[in-house]
């Protein structure tokens, strides 16, 4: 059961605490002005409460933050999942995926060529098996090319998970749910979403310089990222069980299990980011003053890169930049 808000999260919109990757100030500004305004936007367009529903879709659009890699691993995950758990047949999932991703459309403010050609790079035809000095590769040949990169990531995918559980002692997988768990000295509760059986997260790697004739594969990591690392300790920490974590690109998968000592140190740092923005949150009740208490992280790799520059300027006026000379 979750525990009631403290006043001091709801004034703030500030429910509860989660994986810290983006600065503090991205965060506040997340919770306290854009998810408001699209829950309000939201619901006009549902008819729930009145308004205008051209300026509502108009503000969805401008908060709308998806890019061809974010959707293709939503894609390889639904696969997976309709293989995995539902029992669907692979072929049957995979077109299923190919449709939805064709379906994506890019943002207004982004480069709709450079876009629209990534999304294309994940559905066509372009990968057969070679052999390369022994080994069977799988190389770029459009001319008797047999396989996607979107099925060649969500075969590697499903492997991966099938190893993971086996590493685990799982008999069968479960489906991602909200997992919830309280943090040393913080009245705010901690969220976290496995991806499978509490305990199992999956990422997917997408080849690079798709645009050109020498697609690039984006290499699996040597040891577990940073920022994911933090993730898996949340499940840790709420839950009590190691967890373990798939990385899958086209040309194979890799799994990670941390020890327990990189699971404490990320664990700590959990703790230490939710206790100072805890500390922030009880200093106002002004969510503007709120965001001018910290670092907004304009320039940190999860946070404003994505969004729509007229929000991002918008954010800036907060924190009292002068905006006008940034164009």
């Amino acid at each position: 059961m979750i525990q009631q808000t403290p006043e001091f999260g709801t004034r703030h919109g500030y429910f509860h605490h989660s994986n810290p990757v983006a600065s503090d100030g991205k965060t506040f500004y997340d919770k306290a002005f854009i998810r408001p305004r699209k829950n309000k936007a939201y619901a006009i367009l549902k008819g729930e409460i009145k308004g205008d529903k051209k300026l509502a879709q108009q503000t969805i659009d401008e908060y709308r933050n998806l890019n061809p890699k974010m959707l293709s691993g939503v894609v390889v995950q639904d696969i997976c999942d309709s293989c995995l758990l539902d029992n669907v047949p692979y072929n049957e999932a995979l077109k299923t995926g190919i449709d939805k991703l064709n379906e994506f459309t890019p943002s207004f403010w982004k480069d709709q060529e450079k876009e629209i050609a990534e999304r294309d790079h994940r559905t066509k035809l372009l990968y057969a098996e070679k052999e390369v000095k022994g080994n069977k590769v799988w190389k770029r040949s459009p001319d008797d090319a047999t396989h996607y990169e979107l099925d060649l990531v969500a075969q590697n995918a499903i492997e991966g998970l099938k190893a993971a559980q086996k590493e685990q002692g799982l008999n069968r997988l479960e489906a991602e749910v909200d997992i919830y768990g309280s943090l040393p000295n913080c009245e705010l509760m901690y969220n976290g979403r496995p991806d499978y059986s509490s305990r199992i997260e999956l990422k997917t790697q997408w080849d690079s310089n798709v645009h050109t004739d020498s697609p690039r594969v984006n290499s699996l990591p040597k040891s577990i990222k940073a920022f994911h690392l933090t993730q898996i300790a949340g499940y840790w920490h709420i839950t009590g069980n190691l967890p373990t974590i798939v990385y899958a690109n086209r040309i194979g998968y890799v799994t990670f299990s941390p020890s327990h000592d990189e699971l404490k140190q990320a664990l700590q740092f959990i703790v230490e980011t939710c206790q100072r923005r805890e500390r922030l949150l009880k200093l106002t009740n002004n969510s503007e003053e709120l965001c001018r208490l910290t670092d907004p992280g304009w320039a940190d790799i999860i946070g404003w890169k994505d969004m729509c520059p007229s929000v991002v300027q918008q954010a800036k006026k907060i924190w009292g930049v002068d905006h006008e000379k940034d164009k």
